[in-house]
């Protein structure tokens, strides 16, 4: 991490050759603060307009971890000093010899992006293995504390000890397996942390993510995250979940879609006129009917490639649909598990059916409005931007026409 020690004429080169990369009229900075483990940055262009204001170096996690001490004492009592350093995973022997694992792998990122299916296709690898309790636990964003409900959202979870969570893996399905990797698929470890101004109630923003809680407690774990086009996203999610969680399946339409878009566009504005982009991005009052504030990932990968950068991969669902051999094959290659022979997994690929597609009742409502599609795509298009320069990967522009 980059500290205050910095020398000025360093720290300018770098700033510099950043924002040459990203604007190439870029000609004014102004440090306006550079405090420990963090430095602000205001960045000029040639016409003098305000390109962006940004944390680019958030505060050291470790900082956090008192924190999350005293919210979850039972975790860090019954981690190890050390892991296993025969096992590729993180596997340990209690106090009372008894055989425990937590993931190496996290496979997060936002739902309907094709997560469901990548984790079926990765766990048929011999050396990946699922949790007993299947792809999602979501210990770690929501049981861990226990959630209490919303204005909107109707349901309670309740708390769960560690020592629950890491029974629910099964870990003696990996005694012996020293060269298996377990696998947790949770989407909501990237984004969810419902609740948070209800435990801080005079923070602007959540104090920590679940990315420093992970690196807390795993700092070598590798994170697999899966996005696709925010807007087609978005009509995905609208009508998977609304359907099988939030009432009867024909009151959804195209209509009703741009409706409910609006309204929380609305909402979602008016949050950001009062606050900063990621207390929004968080907040408790999000619609989860309309999960509009999930498709800004800038706001949740920022968190994690900070913490994760050299252990992160970030895919696309229109890269794995297109073409899933590549897109499996870098993923064993930056898991460091042995490939599979090519055709074996060709055949395999083409045996498996599509895991969580789209349903024929679905499909039948046809697509989005133009009018709500062209909302959407401005809305989301300034995001887009900032999250393919911060990874310097131009897929995630998404040029839309």
């Amino acid at each position: 991490m980059i500290r205050n020690v910095l020398k000025p004429n360093l720290l300018l080169f770098v700033l510099t050759s950043y924002c040459y990369w990203i604007h190439s009229n870029c000609t004014i900075f102004q440090i306006i603060s550079i405090t420990t483990g963090a430095i602000f940055v205001y960045v000029q262009s040639l016409s003098g307009e305000a390109l962006s204001t940004t944390n680019y170096l958030h505060v050291d996690a470790a900082i956090h971890v008192p924190l999350l001490k005293k919210e979850s004492p039972d975790i860090f009592k019954l981690l190890p000093d050390k892991f296993l350093p025969d096992y590729k995973s993180l596997c340990w022997y209690t106090e009372a010899d008894a055989f425990m694992c937590l993931p190496k792998v996290y496979l997060a990122g936002m739902p309907k992006c094709g997560s469901t299916d990548l984790f079926a296709k990765l766990t048929w690898h011999p050396n990946i293995e699922a949790p007993r309790c299947g792809k999602e636990n979501h210990y770690w964003a929501r049981s861990r504390l226990g959630k209490s409900t919303n204005h909107l959202e109707k349901r309670v979870i309740e708390k769960q000890k560690f020592q629950g969570y890491l029974n629910q893996l099964g870990p003696v399905n990996l005694l012996g397996q020293k060269d298996s990797l377990l696998m947790d698929g949770t989407q909501s470890l990237l984004w969810d942390l419902l609740g948070w101004e209800s435990r801080y109630h005079l923070s602007e923003k959540p104090p920590y993510s679940n990315a420093e809680l992970i690196n807390a407690v795993a700092p070598s774990s590798k994170v697999i995250v899966v996005l696709r086009d925010p807007v087609e996203r978005l009509y995905s999610d609208y009508l998977y979940f609304n359907g099988n969680m939030y009432g009867p399946r024909e009151n959804r339409t195209a209509m009703s879609f741009d409706e409910a878009v609006r309204a929380e566009l609305a909402r979602f504005v008016t949050c950001l006129s009062q606050n900063n982009l990621r207390m929004c991005c968080y907040s408790s009052e999000n619609n989860p009917k309309m999960r509009l504030h999930l498709g800004i990932y800038i706001c949740y990968i920022r968190d994690w490639y900070e913490l994760f950068a050299e252990n992160m991969i970030v895919i696309t669902l229109e890269d794995y649909s297109k073409q899933p051999l590549p897109v499996l094959y870098r993923i064993f290659n930056f898991l460091n598990v042995p490939q599979m022979p090519l055709a074996e997994l060709s055949d395999y690929i083409k045996s498996d059916s599509k895991k969580n597609t789209r349903s024929k009742s679905d499909s039948s409502k046809g697509g989005m409005l133009k009018n709500t599609r062209k909302l959407l795509q401005d809305f989301y298009h300034p995001y887009n931007i900032e999250l393919a320069k911060y990874l310097r990967d131009t897929r995630f522009i998404y040029r839309y026409k």
